[in-house]
Order: C-alpha cells, then structure tokens, then sequence
C-alpha cells in the first residue's frame, strides 16, 4: 500500500504546473518562506501566500483523484501529504527512513535557462565553461514548428554546442537552445557518471527525434526534477515509473 501510495504522490507532483512544482519543493520540501517565494518571483507577500495555498490544494487534490483512479483506499490529510512528499525527497529525514522503493535512488535536480538562438548562446560566455544539459528546438518535418530536437550534455556546454552543433545551427532557421545545471550541494546528488545517467533518462523519457535512440536506460535507480525554463521537458519523472507502469498493465 505504501509503495502504492508514494507513486501516486510522484504522479501528482508531476502533473502540477511549473509554478505550483517550484513552490512545492521550496515551501514544503525545503521548509521555505511565503516571504522567500514572494522576493524570488518579484510579486507581493500576499500574492505569494495565494499561490502557495493553490500549489498546496492542488496538490492534495490531485493525489485524491490519483488515489480513487487507483482504487487506493486512503483519506489524504494535507499534514500527512506534506511530511510524506519531504520523505520522498530526503529533505528533513535520513535517507534510511525513506520508503523502501526509494531507497538507494538517485535524485537529480536540474535547473534551465533558456531560451536563446544559437547567436544569442555563442556570444554570451555565461553558460561556455558549465558542466551540464542541452535542449535544441527547432522545425521537424514529422512534429512541426518549435519541436524538441534533441537532448544532450557536456562537460563544457559551449564547446560542445558551438563545435560540434554550429554549422547545423547556423544552417536551420528558429533554433532555440535551453542549458540546464544540475543543483549542486543537494546530498541527493549522489553517484559517479550523474550527468550522462540524467541525459540518458531524459532522452528514454522523452524520445527526441535526433541524437542517441535510448531503448532502455540502464543505470541506478533515478528521479529528476526540471526546474526554471524547462521547455517541452516534463516537470518530473524517474526511472522507477515504468515498472509501476508494468505492474498495473
């Protein structure tokens, strides 16, 4: 029932918007501040409590739904939801008191920025030297207009995107381009190899229709969180949900 349950709450999470994820993770599984949301998204300290209280409501209402679509007989108590979603993410309790599906994982979360033009990407230095992930948008014949292309990563995202990507950039028109950091100093970031796992699961995710065709991901078991200018990406997902997935088929 627990295992059962614990999906479920991941399963909402990921259905929440942008906003409503970010204000989850800081207000409930970091313990942050109404003061705290309202400084980061430059809006008043009343309109932060607002949107606080709908990320919070929409979250209980959503596990509810997930519970009764999945015959799961338990009553949600916003108390228990939220100590229950820190359990989850390792936030305020040892990483032997999370559930035993979980224990072990790897989480990852990455924050985006974006979007540029491949022009607006080559001539900033910001993002040249970091370590981490790409996304690059464009026209797909199959998929359209403004259709994700491709995920990748590097060691130096712009070496990588201007090498190897520039006479491809340069020669397709509406290329956009979003850079993603995994979060440093989160004692879930844990493991050797982390970038390439969270490209690999990302991409089987995600099937773009360019670069590595994943057919199945193999590595250590991994939840990543999208967090900033996502794109197309969904807010959540890991690579323990397919089995859940099989276990209902």
């Amino acid at each position: 029932m627990t295992n059962a349950y614990d999906r479920v709450v991941l399963a909402a999470i990921a259905k929440l918007t942008q906003r409503q994820r970010d204000i989850v993770e800081h207000v409930i599984v970091r313990q942050g501040s109404a003061e705290e949301v309202a400084t980061a998204n430059l809006v008043s300290g009343e309109r932060a409590l607002e949107w606080i209280e709908e990320a919070k409501h929409r979250l209980e209402e959503l596990v509810t739904l997930e519970l009764q679509r999945a015959r799961i007989p338990v009553e949600v108590g916003s108390g228990e939801l939220e100590a229950r979603v820190r359990r989850l993410f390792w936030a305020s309790e040892p990483a032997d008191k999370a559930p035993s599906w979980l224990r072990g994982a790897v989480g990852a979360r990455v924050r985006w920025a974006g979007s540029f033009t491949a022009t607006q990407f080559i001539a900033d230095p910001t993002w040249h030297e970091s370590e981490g992930l790409f996304q690059i948008y464009g026209n797909h014949v199959v998929t359209g207009p403004d259709s994700l292309l491709l995920i990748g990563s590097a060691k130096k995202l712009g070496e990588r995107l201007t090498e190897r990507w520039l006479h491809w950039l340069d020669a397709e028109h509406d290329i956009l381009v979003h850079v993603g950091e995994i979060v440093k100093g989160d004692s879930s970031n844990r493991g050797e190899g982390l970038l390439e796992k969270v490209e690999m699961l990302t991409t089987w995710w995600h099937t773009p229709p360019l670069g590595q065709r994943i057919e199945r991901y193999e590595g250590p078991l991994l939840v990543v969180q999208n967090l900033g200018k996502r794109g197309k990406l969904l807010p959540m997902y890991s690579s323990i949900w397919p089995s859940a997935h099989a276990e209902t088929a």
